[in-house]
C-alpha cells in the first residue's frame, strides 16, 4: 500500500507541476499590450534616464517638446514627444528603451517624426544589432515582429527627428 501512496503522491506532483521545460519556445500569450506616450514627460537636454508606464529609458541628449510644427510640401504637423535633434555635433540624440525584463512581446510599433537626417530605429540583444530600420521621412510607423526573436533594447538615435510614442504588443 506504501508504494502506490507514493507513485500517487509522485504522479500527482508531475501533474501539478507539468512537465519540466514544456514551455521552452512558447509564446507567452497574456502579455498586455502598452502604448507609451511620450508627451508631457519634461525631459529636459541632460537627463540621462527616465521612466514611464513602469518602463525604462536611458538617453542622450534628447528633450521633451510640446506643439512643435512642421510644415513640408504645404502639410502642417504638429505633435508632441521626445525630440532628437540637440546633438553634441558627433554623435545623434537617442533614447533607448531597456526590455531587457519583459516577455511575450510579439510587435513593436515606434511613431517617429524623422525632419530627413537618417533616424535609425534599432533591436538589440547583449550589444548586437538584431534587426533594424531608417524611418523614412515626415512621421511614420516604424513597425518591428519580434516573434521568437530575442531582444533587450530598442533604441531610436537621430540628428533632426522625434519619437511620439512606442506601442509593444
Amino acid at each position: 500500500m506504501k508504494n502506490y501512496t507514493v507513485l500517487l503522491i509522485l504522479l500527482l506532483s508531475f501533474i501539478l507541476t507539468g512537465c519540466p521545460g514544456s514551455d521552452e519556445g512558447e509564446i507567452i500569450e497574456n502579455f498586455e499590450p502598452v502604448t507609451i506616450d511620450l508627451s508631457g514627460l519634461n525631459i529636459q537636454e541632460d537627463d540621462t534616464s527616465f521612466s514611464k508606464n513602469g518602463y525604462s529609458f536611458t538617453s542622450f541628449h534628447a528633450e521633451s517638446v510640446e506643439s512643435i510644427s512642421s510644415t513640408f510640401q504645404g502639410n502642417s504637423i504638429t505633435f508632441d514627444g521626445i525630440a532628437l535633434w540637440f546633438s553634441d555635433g558627433q554623435n545623434p540624440s537617442y533614447i533607448e528603451l531597456i526590455l531587457d525584463n519583459t516577455e511575450g512581446i510579439s510587435k513593436i510599433t515606434a511613431r517617429i517624426y524623422n525632419n530627413g537626417t537618417g533616424t535609425p530605429v534599432v533591436l538589440y540583444n547583449d550589444g548586437n544589432i538584431i534587426d533594424e530600420i531608417d524611418a523614412p521621412f515626415k512621421v511614420n510607423d516604424i513597425v518591428f515582429d519580434v516573434t521568437n526573436k530575442t531582444i533587450d533594447r530598442l533604441r531610436i538615435s537621430s540628428f533632426e527627428g522625434a519619437v511620439l510614442s512606442i506601442k509593444l504588443e
